[in-house]
């Protein structure tokens, strides 16, 4: 019976999505700008999400929303060639959605983090914390455009964006 139950404990559930939306004017920046001697930074930015869909009646009211209230910092691992602006960084924070025309904000916290190996350069996940959505993970997949200064990684923004909220 006890191996059963422990059989039954390995089998993973399919996430259900419950809201995708486009973003656009999606915004990371960087103050210092992060380099090879600047390697931790506050973090602020914006998105904007819109024409966002979804199968359930509960989050029918969230059509758009603007990503405010970005609060974070970021930390340089490593200063390499295939890095955004030659680094590697994970960014971490709080940020707040102001959804319409449902008037309801969710609050959520979020990780940003560069990956070489993936074809946007940039992984992003969050989870909701308050509000419609909460407990939902969030994902994000787009094209990181990174703005590079002689200072360093000053800002990034992301093209072709989607972002999927889940839950299990």
């Amino acid at each position: 019976m006890t191996a059963a139950l422990l059989g039954l404990a390995g089998v993973a559930q399919a996430a259900t999505v419950d809201l995708t939306c486009p973003a656009t004017n999606f915004q990371l920046n960087f103050t210092p700008p992060l380099s090879g001697t600047n390697k931790t930074a506050t973090v602020t930015g914006s998105a904007a999400l819109a024409e966002c869909t979804t199968t359930n009646p509960a989050y029918r009211d969230l059509q758009s929303g603007d990503v405010t209230n970005v609060k974070g910092t970021a930390t340089v691992s490593s200063h390499v060639p295939d890095g955004l602006c030659g680094v590697l960084f994970t960014a971490t924070g709080t940020a707040t959605i102001q959804w319409q025309p449902a008037g309801k904000d969710s609050n959520l916290t979020f990780t940003v983090s560069t990956d070489p190996t993936s074809p946007s350069g940039i992984a992003l996940s969050a989870t909701i914390t308050s509000g419609p959505l909460k407990g939902d993970t969030v994902t994000a997949a787009g094209t990181a455009v990174p703005n590079c200064t002689t200072n360093g990684l000053a800002s990034f923004t992301s093209t072709n964006t989607v972002v999927v909220f889940t839950h299990q």
